[in-house]
């Protein structure tokens, strides 16, 4: 029915869409070493790698972009979108990155986010989790309320309040994760 396209003269990565009750989609990724443009929106480049959310409608056409960055790379790879048409993605940083007024400081190497986009396409909140060493997150849900995210650690990651144990000779862990939709994190560690 049709074809578009975003990006700019280096690497743009789409990592999931999602659609919502109007056939209106966002879709999240991330993009390196030069601006992205969707329609007629270019997001310029804070770092090697940023992070982008963007909607489009159901003819293609692109209705906004935003992005999330910092000095380093910034991964977005999953998104899930509420009744509202709101966002919620999630990814890893490091160092510092920024959503919008927002800016969020890794504990080690990579930390996890989580952040959400309105249906409007504003940054809304952002939150981080992790430790001294390497968090990766691979998906996200949100459902009737709260959002599901997975992926892995090393070390000993600190989630709100609750610190994950690092099993003696554990090279990687998995983790689950639960957080109401305001980003108030609970958590629950894979068996």
């Amino acid at each position: 029915l049709w074809a578009t396209r975003a990006g700019g003269t280096s690497g743009c990565y789409g990592q999931e869409i999602r659609v919502d009750s109007s056939g209106n989609a966002m879709v999240t990724g991330f993009y390196s070493n030069s601006a992205a443009t969707f329609g007629t929106t270019t997001l310029s480049q804070s770092g090697s790698v940023d992070l982008f959310v963007a909607k489009i409608n159901d003819l293609g056409i692109w209705q906004w972009a935003i992005k999330a960055g910092g000095s380093s790379s910034d991964y977005s790879y999953s998104i899930d979108l509420d009744s509202t048409g709101a966002g919620y993605i999630t990814g890893f940083f490091s160092n510092t990155v920024s959503f919008g007024s927002t800016s969020l400081t890794s504990a080690g190497m990579k930390d996890v986010f989580v952040a959400k986009v309105s249906n409007g396409g504003s940054w809304q909140w952002a939150v981080r989790a992790g430790g001294s060493d390497n968090e990766e997150v691979s998906d996200l849900t949100y459902s009737e309320g709260n959002i599901y995210l997975t992926g892995e650690y090393k070390g000993t990651p600190t989630f709100g309040s609750i610190t994950l144990p690092n099993p003696p000779g554990s090279h990687s862990n998995s983790f689950v994760a639960k957080m109401d939709q305001n980003g108030a994190k609970s958590f629950v560690p894979a068996r």
